[in-house]
């Protein structure tokens, strides 16, 4: 899936701010979901951040 947002310039979230983690888009778990964050990056200084269950 991560393959599949960064064509649409979508990248893991901890890899845009330098989280530093393994996961570069792990951003916690919620119940039986575990959700990841995505920055779109075409946009440049208004980034919006979209989160994938």
């Amino acid at each position: 899936m991560a393959d599949a947002l960064a064509e649409y310039d979508l990248v893991g979230a901890n890899e845009v701010y330098g989280e530093g983690d393994v996961e570069v888009s792990f951003a916690g778990a919620v119940g039986d979901a575990t959700r990841h964050q995505f920055a779109d990056v075409r946009t440049r200084g208004e980034h919006q951040s979209y989160i994938v269950e």
